[in-house]
């Protein structure tokens, strides 16, 4: 009885140390991360308690407070202990995983990669006064109104960016220039994206990684306006089009009523075809509602060379609204490359560039910066619930029923037709059944 007894807890020590290396395994194949010990301390190395680690990013930045603030979807997962200890379970797989460490008052924060290496080892992580960068926007031709910042972290080998910080800044008073002073994170590879008032276009540019409590000086950045910028709150000039590739031939004043927007771009033009796909979608949410939507070639345009593209990005069959190629402008040969007549009347400079036309046949704005917030605007007058979702199963269905409308007329007289034969034959042998 004792042997089986020995045998038995042999056997239970066996099994429980198999299973252990199986999840272990498993784990380790299903990249379930380890607990990993995080040591938090001040930038004089003395542990901080009470320090919180949250996802969901980014923060929002107060430019009259000067202060971080915690955005909607904030989530706190933690805190550290009185020694400044937290135990804390992060993804190393994936994309760009981040996290922000912050002292209560979000005046000391960091930024949280997991470290994918030596999880059985504590890591220490320096809780320490944000840096700052300090620039001047500027515009000789618009007045600035106001600048949307987002702050993005990113990765130079990966291309790989994620939003960390946004702020509002608003101008008291229109002026020809607007200062900005934003608190960043030390430490991080930055990339600062500016999206002012429009018809201003948006700038990119890097920050190098900073240290605590440093300026980074970037000095004054000048803003141009979106080509055609002079025509805001006028009417639209008239579409000059040499062929009309795909879609009946229409004018704007027949659109009166209807939200149109235009595109200028060219086959030879690799970002106009990443604005048309945007637009594809845009058109499958609202063109039931009544938003148009035209694609206008330059004037370079061939009727065959549209046709046969096989870029994925233009492939004329899959474009659900109108293109047209530009008429060539007087003093111009035709097939000029970026040249037309319309081109010149709405004084494009730049490919692509996204006019809107609002119901009354004025033009909205110019570029695709807050684009389906001006369409909602335009057509409903208020933001709608569909705003910033993809298109529905029923606009996809609607929109094949546009496509296909002559087809699935034709197929559902044939289905009507075939029922209404086949319940007469059906009704005439059970007369003459009766009558037998």
């Amino acid at each position: 009885m004792a042997q089986l007894e020995t045998s038995a807890v042999l056997f239970l020590t066996v099994l429980s140390f198999s299973l252990c290396s199986a999840c272990e395994a498993a784990s380790e194949t299903l990249h379930i991360p380890r607990a990993e010990k995080i040591i938090v301390v001040d930038s004089n190395g003395v542990p901080v308690a009470g320090a919180t680690l949250y996802r969901q990013l980014p923060l929002i930045f107060d430019p009259s407070e000067k202060r971080f603030c915690l955005g909607p979807q904030a989530q706190p997962i933690t805190q550290t202990d009185p020694n400044g200890v937290l135990y804390v379970r992060l993804p190393n797989r994936g994309r760009m995983p981040l996290f922000l460490l912050s002292d209560e008052f979000m005046t000391r924060v960091v930024w949280l990669r997991p470290s994918g290496k030596n999880q059985g080892t504590p890591r220490t992580i320096t809780l320490a006064p944000a840096a700052q960068v300090s620039l001047v926007f500027q515009s000789s031709q618009v007045f600035l109104k106001n600048a949307f910042v987002d702050l993005m972290y990113w990765e130079p080998d990966t291309r790989s960016q994620v939003s960390l910080i946004t702020a509002d800044w608003q101008s008291g008073n229109e002026a020809n220039s607007l200062p900005l002073d934003l608190i960043c994170p030390s430490g991080c590879n930055l990339k600062l994206y500016i999206r002012p008032n429009d018809p201003l276009q948006p700038i990119e540019k890097t920050v190098r990684p900073l240290k605590s409590g440093e300026t980074f000086e970037a000095g004054t950045i000048a803003f141009q306006p979106f080509s055609g910028h002079r025509l805001i709150g006028k009417t639209a000039p008239k579409l000059h089009v040499r062929r009309w590739v795909k879609g009946k031939p229409t004018t704007l004043e027949e659109l009166r009523g209807k939200v149109v927007v235009l595109e200028f771009w060219g086959l030879w033009c690799f970002p106009c075809g990443e604005k048309l796909t945007e637009l594809v979608k845009l058109h499958k949410k609202y063109s039931r509602d009544g938003l148009i939507i035209m694609g206008i070639h330059d004037s370079s345009g061939d009727e065959q060379a549209l046709t046969r593209s096989t870029d994925k990005n233009f492939i004329l069959s899959k474009v659900p609204f109108k293109i047209a190629i530009d008429a060539p402008p007087a003093d111009r040969p035709r097939g000029a490359v970026s040249k037309g007549k319309t081109i010149d009347a709405y004084q494009v400079s730049k490919f692509p560039t996204i006019v809107v036309i609002d119901k009354n046949g004025s033009v909205e704005g110019f570029g695709m910066q807050n684009l389906e917030k001006r369409i909602n605007l335009l057509l409903y007058g208020k933001i709608s619930s569909r705003y910033g979702k993809g298109p529905t199963l029923f606009d996809h269905v609607c929109f094949v029923a546009r496509q296909y409308l002559v087809q699935i007329l034709i197929l559902g007289a044939i289905v009507l037709f075939s029922g209404m034969y086949i319940l007469v034959k059906l009704g005439s042998r059970q007369e003459n059944k009766t009558v037998s």
